[in-house]
């Protein structure tokens, strides 16, 4: 096996087997295509600071971290829906070839 399908099989492991990770609806409102079934873990209570501001200023905030196989790199206002809540997306705070953890409102 390679480093690649580890990773990939390992992350598969993560998303299905942990206690946080739950069903989602992913929708890119821009590109006009349906709406995509994925797996989500939700991570709420993160301090973030916002956008464009200096200082030490600080909120809490809820990331979304998604599998890149199950869901394109989001852009802001897409959405996440778990459940009947939906979350907008504010921007993409971190990424790579395997999971997308965006800030979401």
């Amino acid at each position: 096996m390679t480093f690649a399908t580890d990773m990939a099989d390992d992350l598969g492991d993560i998303f299905t087997t942990d206690g946080e990770a739950v069903a989602a609806t992913y929708t890119n409102v821009y590109a006009g295509s349906a709406a995509a079934s994925c797996t989500v873990i939700k991570h709420q209570g993160m301090l973030a600071q916002p956008s464009g501001l200096e200082g030490q200023v600080w909120a809490e905030g809820i990331k979304i971290e998604a599998r890149r196989s199950e869901v394109d790199l989001p852009h802001k206002d897409d959405t996440f829906t778990i459940g009947a809540t939906t979350y907008t997306v504010l921007g993409v705070s971190e990424y790579d070839d395997y999971i997308v953890i965006c800030a979401v409102r």
